[in-house]
């Protein structure tokens, strides 16, 4: 199966500062406070690198949190940032809760995918699941 990488994007509350300012810079992005996954995965190591890149410092003191229910609570209550994958923030988009501050962060493309055995024969249900899982990577991709 072939892999997909969607990237994260920076989101905040449609009356955030940054909110309608265009593309913010990590300068910009740096004077906010931000709720970030804990420093162990991936997706923290990306966001402390979009400022290391830059040459800027990473906001001290980021809200560590794994929940995204949680994390989008948060953004609502207040001028804080975070990186979400499209998943992960495209109902709170829709119905405008939260809005995206700049493009997707390509940076943070994770690759996603699906690893089979070769010479597996798979049952009925996995063959299912297996078409169901490349269905899916190849409509994510075409959006991309």
């Amino acid at each position: 199966c072939r892999q997909i990488g969607i990237p994260d994007m920076h989101l905040a509350r449609p009356d955030h500062p940054l909110a309608g300012a265009g593309h913010a810079n990590a300068v910009d992005r740096a004077r906010f406070p931000w709720v970030v996954a804990r420093p162990d995965t991936p997706h923290h190591r990306h966001w402390r690198l979009m400022f290391e890149d830059q040459h800027v410092p990473a906001p001290a003191n980021p809200i560590i949190c794994g929940s995204v229910m949680a994390v989008r609570e948060l953004l609502e209550q207040g001028d804080y940032l975070a990186l979400l994958s499209r998943e992960q923030a495209e109902r709170p988009v829709q119905v405008g809760h939260l809005v995206r501050i700049g493009p997707p962060v390509e940076a943070t493309r994770r690759p996603i995918g699906l690893t089979i055995r070769s010479g597996v024969r798979p049952t009925p249900l996995q063959r299912t699941m297996h078409d169901l899982v490349r269905d899916v990577a190849a409509e994510r991709s075409s959006r991309n």
